[in-house]
C-alpha cells in the first residue's frame, strides 16, 4: 500500500521523510519506502474574486457590500509554481491508496490541504496527522494517533472549487 503525505510546507515534507527512512528527491515530492510525501509551499489556492460570482462584480461599487456568497469558491492560484506542484499533487494522487493531511495544525494548515484534495477531486482516504514538533518522537507519537480528515471538517466548512 502507497500513502501520499501532504505536508503545507517543504520543511515538514523534510522533516517527515528524515524519520520514514532513506528518501529520494524527485520533482516536487520525495519517496520513502511506502510513502510519497509532498508539499504545498503554502497556499496554492485562493479565494475566489468577487466577479467569478457574479459579473456585476468585476466593478468595484460599495452599494453591493456586503458580498456573501452562498457557497465560498476556491480557485487555483496564478503562479506558475503552484499550478505545477498543483499538478504534481494530482498525479501523485492516481497512484496512491490513501492520503495523510499534514497541513500545520491550525484552520489555516487544515484548509490549505483540504482545498488542495477538493480541487484534485480525491477519492482516496484521508488521515490527519497532527505534528506539534518536528523531533523524531513527536513524530512517532502523531502517526500513532492519526485521525480520519473528516472529523476535521465540520470546524471550518468546505468550500466548492
Amino acid at each position: 500500500m502507497t500513502t501520499l503525505i501532504i505536508a503545507e510546507k517543504p520543511s515538514v515534507a523534510q522533516g517527515l521523510a528524515k524519520h520514514l527512512g532513506q528518501a529520494q528527491r524527485h520533482e516536487g515530492y520525495l519517496s520513502t519506502g511506502q510513502y510519497l510525501i509532498t508539499w504545498c509551499f503554502g497556499h496554492l489556492m485562493e479565494l475566489a474574486e468577487p466577479h467569478v460570482y457574479d459579473a456585476r462584480f468585476k466593478k468595484w461599487n460599495a452599494a453591493d457590500l456586503p458580498i456573501l456568497p452562498e457557497q465560498i469558491r476556491v480557485l487555483p492560484k496564478a503562479d506558475k509554481g503552484a499550478r505545477a506542484q498543483l499538478k504534481v499533487i494530482g498525479n501523485l494522487l492516481k497512484d496512491v491508496d490513501a492520503v495523510i493531511h499534514a497541513g500545520d495544525p491550525d484552520r489555516e494548515g487544515q484548509l490549505l490541504v483540504d482545498w488542495v484534495l477538493l480541487h484534485c477531486k480525491n477519492r482516496k482516504p484521508v488521515q490527519r496527522i497532527w505534528l506539534a514538533a518536528q523531533d523524531s518522537a513527536s513524530i512517532q507519537k502523531a502517526f500513532q494517533q492519526l485521525k480520519s480528515n473528516q472529523s476535521f471538517h465540520g470546524r471550518f466548512g468546505q468550500p466548492e472549487t
